[in-house]
């Protein structure tokens, strides 16, 4: 029986075997020195039996005032904590942007700045499993590409978020450290048989690597919210190879060269979406300009 507490038995932690360092020379600014403070203080809370389960990973979406639902709209970038309810994270990118984005990657594993390219197809169900205080949220996910299929479960704790809202371009980030701990004690065909999930998820992800970095673009369905039917959303993350990180503050080193090649990797994809809308844009406004240079429009 596999160790729960073995990185070898998290499916993910495969991605970064063997991976090939890279390198930037970029200027630090306040942002990144702290969100270098916020994960070493983090993960040192952290029980070190439970480290090896540890995930850290920004999420693409927009940072939504609670009272307006509108997103924040602060003069610059920032750092933001969720101070009790006033803020959500709205965690989806439109389908456009994740189509250009999705593209430029798929062009990038061509003159290989990235590698090890992987499809994959999910369906996630998440279960309560035990009673009363020893009660926990179990995501089990089948891999729908298997035959006969393979079932997979973790329960993930949330330790800590943190926020970075990017007021000049299209997409904010959430910075999400949590432990995925692998459940080898449950039988799962039999929970999947006898037991109602209270959240069942599709999801359809393309994953790439570069350096520490994981990218993930996935397409999933879920129930929408009051209705029994389901939407289908957009996502990007990139999660980083929680090994580098481990290393780094077991031995009392800074891990500033790692999380500022992560955040580069993260504003690097923010910056292609907007340039892709710009160019977008401005082929609409020249397609426009024509048009009323013919005298289409008045």
């Amino acid at each position: 029986m596999s160790n729960p507490r073995d990185s070898r038995s998290i499916p993910h932690r495969k991605q970064f075997k063997n991976q090939r360092r890279v390198k930037y020379t970029i200027p630090r600014g306040p942002i990144n020195r702290s969100i270098s403070k916020w994960i070493t203080d983090t993960v040192e809370t952290i029980d070190e039996n439970d480290r090896e389960c540890i995930e850290i990973e920004v999420k693409f979406g927009k940072i939504l005032d609670k009272s307006t639902q509108s997103r924040v709209n602060l003069p610059k970038e920032c750092l933001l904590r969720k101070a009790g309810n006033n803020i959500n994270f709205q965690m989806e990118v439109q389908q456009s942007d994740w189509q250009e984005l999705h593209e430029l990657l798929e062009n990038k594993t061509r003159t290989n700045d990235i590698s090890n390219k992987v499809f994959s197809s999910t369906t996630e169900n998440a279960y309560h499993i035990g009673q009363g205080q020893n009660e926990r949220r179990v995501r089990i996910s089948t891999d729908n590409l298997s035959d006969p299929p393979v079932f997979t479960a973790v329960e993930k704790k949330r330790i800590s978020d943190l926020f970075i809202h990017t007021p000049f371009n299209r997409y904010d980030f959430r910075i999400s450290i949590s432990l995925e701990i692998p459940e080898v004690e449950i039988d799962l065909e039999k929970v999947t048989k006898e037991q109602k999930s209270f959240f069942t998820r599709f999801k359809k992800r393309t994953s790439w690597r570069k350096g520490d970095t994981l990218y993930e673009f996935t397409r999933a369905l879920e129930p929408k919210e009051g209705k029994t039917n389901k939407c289908e959303k957009y996502e990007i993350e990139l999660e980083m190879n929680p090994a580098a990180i481990l290393d780094a503050i077991s031995k009392k080193e800074s891990i500033d060269e790692v999380v500022d090649n992560f955040i580069f990797d993260a504003r690097s994809i923010n910056y292609a979406d907007d340039n892709v809308n710009t160019r977008c844009e401005n082929q609409t406004s020249s397609a426009r300009s024509d048009h009323v240079k013919k005298g289409n429009y008045r």
